[in-house]
């Protein structure tokens, strides 16, 4: 018999999925997951975490998981396959995206199982870097599970050079040549430069956010200090509801200027419950909607989702009062991007803007604290305008390893 958890398709971002058994494990890079395996694609060295490689760098692919009772048939229609060992490590393994997102349960039981991951259209796939929505499909992948007790990875079948390449670099560099491309990849990601261990600690947070849009004004938020960090949070959080057109409302404009002063929110902003249900039933609140934000390295399409912003922009008055300053002022930056929406770069220029001189250029190593004269945040918080709703245009560039996508470490 044979289980199918999931067949279709999944977005993929920087040439890479995953599975993951230890939910509270988010750091695996290339380096722990193939280190010392003689075969690519699929690194299963990390107990209970596979890290999955694709020849697409970013957008849908074909997909398909199944699990067997036994070995099943080797199919030698598929043009790559390799062969690991896998162990779940709790009672819940799942497949996630490069941003974390889970795209289903694979419901396997915490027993040895032997994995063949399958693959076809890798070198047509890695050639054109993406694929838009309205594109034919160009790579799909199929990845089985049977249980079966441990033995070493194995590359069953090679076609393409972009598997090929995958498989001289897992049986050809060192640790160290490992590790400094592990490197060259995180600073590639993260902007040119590699994440603070302040950044480290809130990783999971920002990939998904505004590091996907601006990973430079991520370190530059960094550095500005925890004052400053403070006064970006608040800036945003008036700009969202400004430009979602609640900032005037008397159950709003309170909670704008606790988060100027730094103070506790005040009611209604003080449960989880009360805003969000004044937003929805409070008949002053516009209907204002925008297109949703499209990362540079994305391309906007047809169907991009409608968002209501009064209602995100509350996302952002929650976010903005974090107890951590940095978490506070990414988050509130990241939610501000959603709630602004196509016109996210009005909402990005005003923060770089509103940085210390020193801070609007790359960061330097070292560069902390703010003081009040020379942030200019805290002479901007009140004089923010509505920016309404302006198209904002694609820019060409995407994050991430240029030949081998990006990692996650």
């Amino acid at each position: 018999m044979t289980r199918i958890p999931f067949s279709g398709e999944v977005l993929i971002d920087h040439r890479q999925l995953y599975v993951e058994s230890d939910p509270d494990r988010f750091d695996v890079g290339l380096h722990d997951a193939f280190a010392g395996q003689q075969a690519g694609l699929c690194g299963a060295v990390t107990p209970g975490f596979m890290f999955l490689t694709t020849g697409l760098r970013y957008g849908d692919v074909g997909f398909t998981v199944e699990v067997h009772e036994g070995s099943p048939l080797l199919d030698l229609s598929w043009e790559e396959i390799v062969e690991v060992s896998f162990r779940p490590l709790s009672p819940r393994t799942e497949l996630l995206t490069w941003s974390g997102e889970t795209v289903c349960d694979l419901g396997l039981q915490q027993i040895d199982y032997r994995v063949r991951y399958c693959a076809s259209g890798m070198e047509e796939a890695a050639a054109a870097d993406d694929r838009g929505d309205d594109e034919p499909p160009l790579d799909r992948y199929l990845l089985q599970f049977w249980p079966a007790p441990p033995q070493p990875a194995r590359v069953v079948k090679q076609t393409t050079e972009v598997a090929a390449r995958w498989h001289r670099m897992r049986q050809g560099l060192s640790e160290e040549q490992e590790e400094a491309e592990r490197l060259a990849c995180e600073e590639a990601e993260w902007g040119g430069r590699p994440p603070s261990e302040a950044l480290r600690r809130i990783e999971r947070e920002v990939r998904d956010g505004v590091l996907r849009f601006d990973p430079t004004l991520v370190h530059a938020i960094d550095v500005a200090g925890a004052e400053c960090q403070r006064a970006v949070a608040g800036l945003v959080a008036r700009s969202a509801c400004t430009v979602a057109g609640i900032a005037e409302l008397d159950w709003v404009a309170p909670a704008l200027k606790d988060l100027e002063q730094v103070r506790p929110l005040s009611a209604p902003f003080d449960d989880d419950e009360g805003a969000w249900e004044l937003v929805r039933t409070d008949r002053r609140v516009p209907w204002r909607t925008a297109r949703e934000a499209v990362p540079p390295s994305q391309r906007p399409s047809s169907d991009q989702s409608v968002i209501f912003q009064p209602h995100l922009a509350l996302a952002v008055v929650f976010a903005a009062a974090q107890e951590d300053p940095l978490r506070a002022a990414l988050r509130a930056v990241s939610s501000g991007i959603t709630t602004f929406g196509e016109a996210y770069r009005d909402l990005l220029d005003e923060v770089w803007a509103a940085l210390p001189e020193r801070d609007r250029s790359r960061p330097r190593p070292g560069a902390s604290g703010c003081t009040t004269p020379s942030c200019s945040v805290h002479s901007r918080a009140a004089m923010i305008i509505d920016h309404g709703r302006t198209q904002a245009t694609g820019r060409s560039g995407r994050g991430g390893c240029p030949d081998l996508g990006g990692d996650r470490a």
